[in-house]
């Protein structure tokens, strides 16, 4: 069909589709792990609690909670950048409604993956784990749309063009 003339296209772009698939890489990691058998995954914890030197279990819950916590803020840093990529509004909401829209996603993501876990042979699913993933993914998102308000604030060098016209104007 011929694109009318005047009309914009609608599509946004390969510049705020591709944060979106860095969110789908992420959570693709995330769910394979979670789709790990309990077996499967207790020899992965104790593969790096073996490397690190530690053998209680207290160091073993440690390291699965520090899994959590990192894939989490990774997922919740990408939806912050995604969720600011996509949104067109103006500067201080559009910051707020990034962060809002990206916790919400990642909460949702962490509840459906601890129900995907109950599926899972020797894995249980549990509520203190899907806390514990938005709250990291609230960390994630809050450090990258900071990041990202940070480098739109910062103060851009005038190129030399610009340079030479305000230097006739003043004389």
């Amino acid at each position: 069909m011929a694109q009318k003339a005047g009309k914009k296209r609608t599509f946004p772009g390969w510049r705020a589709v591709w944060p979106w698939l860095a969110v789908l890489a992420v959570y693709t990691v995330i769910a394979w792990f979670s789709a790990q058998p309990g077996e499967v995954s207790d020899a992965q914890s104790a593969l790096i609690t073996d490397m690190l030197g530690f053998q209680a279990e207290w160091f073993t819950t440690l390291v699965r909670k520090f899994a959590h916590v990192s894939l989490f803020l990774g997922l919740g840093a990408a939806a912050g950048f995604a969720s600011l990529r996509s949104d067109g509004a103006g500067a201080p909401r559009r910051f707020r409604r990034a962060v809002l829209r990206a916790v919400m996603l990642c909460a949702a993501l962490a509840a459906l993956d601890e129900f995907h876990q109950l599926f899972v042979p020797g894995r249980t699913g549990s509520v203190s784990d899907v806390a514990l993933d938005t709250v990291s993914a609230a960390l994630g998102a809050l450090c990258s749309v900071g990041v990202a308000r940070m480098w739109a604030r910062r103060k851009r060098p005038q190129s030399f063009a610009s340079t030479r016209k305000n230097a006739r104007k003043n004389r």
